[in-house]
Order: structure tokens, then C-alpha cells, then sequence
């Protein structure tokens, strides 16, 4: 029987494999020289703050990675780590997807909890427009607004969804153009109506807010990838199950 099984998921993999939608843009640190980036696809990336509160650090499945830390004081702004993709913000009412893995740093004692950590964005401000997903008080939330009290999220609830501290996870952030789905390692964690209030913002960045600014991930990032539509979940899963492949080669 588990024979049988085993069969039918390699087959599905296999058609899966044989559809796979390549990305538009892609990096994973294997090529840093200075503080640029050498993309697999699409432009190279920018690190802010490289050497200071970000560095290169071991990768997911070997390799390297990109670590983004800082911290939430006032005389911490303008100093925490970012990665900075330059013009390349998706389009806010055409769908996408992005996905990276990513390690967050152990929290003893929750010390952090209640701080806010930046994932990835593209927005004008702390409130929109634009979109921002990020974890806050544990909880992964996709917000995005009009820069004053008008903000929309969708929400994973902490309580039944645990982010993993200090080891590595896959996030997959999926937009129509009307909903957003948050994947964490495969599964679903998040999914509702969801509008990007459209910004002039140009630039994608991951690991802080207004990259570098402020509320750093404290996370180290590895194999990102932009799409410039909404994978499947079946998508999302075989991607994932990919990413264990690797991990055990």
C-alpha cells in the first residue's frame, strides 16, 4: 500500500514538475559581491546595512543565506538590515506570488513577541497604500491601507498557527488582485478578501520597514522567488515538497 501511494505522489509531483511556472525574479545569496546581489532571474538586489545588522550567513539546504536583524528603539532607525529589489514592487491589482524561506531568531522568554517584525513590502507608509506582511504579537498578517485609519488584513490566528523560531520555514504569499492566502510550510495559515491599495512605491523589500527604517524580521532569508501570478495550492505544496527534497540530498 505505501508502495502504492509513494507511486501516485511521485506521478503527481512529476506532472506538477513538468508545469512548474518559472519566476520572474529570484535570488540566494550564492553571488554577493559588496552589498549586490546576483539574481537568478530578474534584477539584482541592494543590502542595506550589510556588515552592521545584516550579513551572510549558512544557507537553508547549504549555501549561503542573507540575515536581516536591527532592533525596535528610536536610536535604531535608519541602522537594521534590508534586502532592496529596485523597481521591481509587483503590480497591485494584477496577481502575484512570493516565497522565500526563512529562519526567524530564537525569542526566550518572548521577549520580542509584541515586536513588530517586517517580512516583505511594498508600501508608501506604516498604513498604506501599498501592502506589508509581517508577524506581530506571533500572529502573520498581510495588511495593506490608505495611510490613514481605512486597513484591510488578512490574518493568521497565533493561537492555531505557531510561526517556528530557529529553524527554517517556507512562507508563500499568494494574491489574486481580490484575495490573499498565506501558506507556512505547504499549509494554509491565512485567506481572505484582500484589495492592495495601489502606492508609488517602486521597490520590493524584504527584512525591514522602508528598508532599513524600522521593525526588522531578525530572520535570516534564503531562495526567494516573485512570481507575476497566483500559483495553485497544489503549486504552493510541491514547492514545498521540493524544498524537503533538497533538504535531505
Amino acid at each position: 500500500m505505501k508502495k502504492v501511494f509513494l507511486s501516485a505522489l511521485l506521478a503527481v509531483g512529476t506532472l506538477l514538475a513538468a508545469a512548474e511556472v518559472a519566476p520572474v525574479g529570484a535570488w540566494n545569496f550564492e553571488q554577493v559581491k559588496k552589498n549586490v546581489v546576483k539574481a537568478t532571474a530578474g534584477p539584482d538586489g541592494k543590502i542595506i546595512n550589510l556588515g552592521k545588522n545584516a550579513r551572510i550567513v549558512p544557507g537553508r539546504s547549504g549555501g549561503s543565506a542573507l540575515y536581516i536583524g536591527g532592533g525596535w528603539d528610536n536610536s535604531d532607525r535608519n541602522t537594521n538590515g534590508a534586502l532592496v529589489i529596485s523597481n521591481f514592487a509587483p503590480e497591485y491589482d494584477k496577481p502575484f506570488t512570493i516565497i522565500f524561506d526563512f529562519k526567524l531568531d530564537a525569542d526566550p522568554e518572548n521577549k520580542n513577541y509584541r515586536k513588530f517584525k517586517t517580512l516583505v513590502e511594498a508600501a508608501s507608509g506604516e498604513r498604506g497604500p501599498g501592502f506589508r506582511v509581517y508577524i506581530f504579537y506571533g500572529s502573520l498578517q498581510f495588511r495593506t491601507g490608505d495611510g490613514k485609519n481605512n486597513m484591510k488584513h488578512v490574518a493568521a490566528n497565533s493561537s492555531t498557527v505557531r510561526i517556528p523560531t530557529a529553524c527554517w520555514s517556507r512562507l508563500a504569499i499568494v494574491y489574486t488582485g481580490k484575495t490573499a492566502t498565506l501558506y507556512v510550510n505547504g499549509t494554509q495559515a491565512a485567506h481572505g478578501a484582500m484589495e492592495i491599495m495601489k502606492c508609488n512605491q517602486k521597490n520590493l523589500v524584504f527584512g525591514s520597514y522602508r528598508a532599513g527604517f524600522a521593525n526588522p524580521a531578525t530572520a535570516a532569508y534564503d531562495n526567494i522567488a516573485v512570481y507575476d501570478q497566483a500559483l495553485s495550492a497544489s503549486e504552493i505544496a510541491e514547492n514545498y515538497l521540493e524544498t524537503l527534497t533538497r533538504d535531505h540530498e
